[in-house]
């Protein structure tokens, strides 16, 4: 509330939580603000572990809608797929492979949000640039198949089209 995050990563137990007290849709949670850059860090953090435990990712926001079974249209065949908007890779709707390139990729996004502070740094901008300043092996779904997942006047006309999300 009042500007304060509403999001922390607990180093002692590992676990992000959120603070006591917050409204599922408060406004501090507002894209670029700092209890939304806390989550994004949180969830970044949440991802690495889940790589480094040996397991695949596949993760979709809270404001995704899958439309159609996501195994019928992702290859499973390179470290990262999902969806792609203007060529830069969308963190919300993706499968992420436990493999070497990866976890590097992973680990450099979480080690880069770690000293963003209080700036405003999009995690998905930074994946984009460590992902591609790795080589990391991506499929985007085509334009055809990404209902574009996150955008309700995009998904909700997409029903019944065959689209992803």
């Amino acid at each position: 509330f009042g500007g304060r995050a509403v999001a922390r990563f607990v180093p002692h137990t590992g676990v992000c939580v959120y603070i006591e007290g917050d409204p599922v849709f408060s406004r501090p949670k507002q894209y670029g603000s700092a209890a939304f850059q806390a989550l994004a860090k949180c969830k970044q953090d949440v991802i690495l572990r889940v790589l480094e435990a040996g397991y695949n990712v596949f993760w979709l926001d809270s404001d995704v809608v899958l439309l159609r079974d996501p195994w019928t249209v992702l290859p499973m065949a390179t470290s990262w797929e999902g969806a792609c908007w203007k060529g830069q890779r969308n963190v919300g709707l993706m499968f992420m492979r436990s493999d070497a390139q990866s976890l590097a990729v992973q680990r450099e996004l979480v080690a880069r949000l770690e000293k963003t502070g209080t700036q405003v740094m999009s995690d998905e901008d930074v994946f984009g640039a460590v992902a591609q300043k790795l080589n990391l092996p991506t499929y985007c779904l085509p334009e055809s198949i990404d209902g574009l997942g996150c955008n309700g006047l995009k998904w909700y006309p997409n029903r019944g089209s065959g689209k992803l999300w």
